[in-house]
């Protein structure tokens, strides 16, 4: 249950709360994983509930943000129907639009990694793979 976040799951559209921007909800973690040099360069000792509430890993709309993907706390991220679609170069690759539901459903990719972070591995967006060898 923990994966799923308190109040986001997979697919979710969400806003950021100060910053303003769209994005989507690909996973969460239970706690904020990242190590203490990032957790100290992006303020997370400053958030009301710091490190411990769900951290979303999230693609963000590339219009309105810069990085490709986000990782976020819960307490940063408000519910919005006007965020979908959101323009991300990883969205279609990891994705499916549902615009009956103003979200996403997760494809077949993001399904196999969310399947082995259920089983103990950590999350890590998985990339288009290009061509083969």
């Amino acid at each position: 249950r923990l994966l799923l976040g308190r109040f986001f799951i997979p697919g979710s559209c969400v806003t950021h709360r100060k910053l303003g921007y769209r994005a989507v909800i690909l996973a969460c973690e239970p706690w904020c994983t990242a190590n203490s040099e990032w957790q100290a360069e992006n303020g997370v000792g400053k958030l009301r509930e710091g490190q411990h509430q769900p951290f979303y890993h999230c693609l963000p709309d590339e219009r309105e943000h810069h990085e490709q993907v986000a990782f976020l706390a819960e307490e940063e991220l408000e519910e919005s129907s006007f965020a979908f679609p959101v323009q991300n170069s990883l969205a279609d690759s990891l994705l499916l639009r549902c615009q009956a539901l103003g979200a996403y459903l997760p494809g077949p990719r993001l399904v196999q990694t969310l399947q082995l972070q259920r089983s103990g591995v950590q999350f890590k967006v998985p990339l288009p793979q290009f061509g083969s060898s």
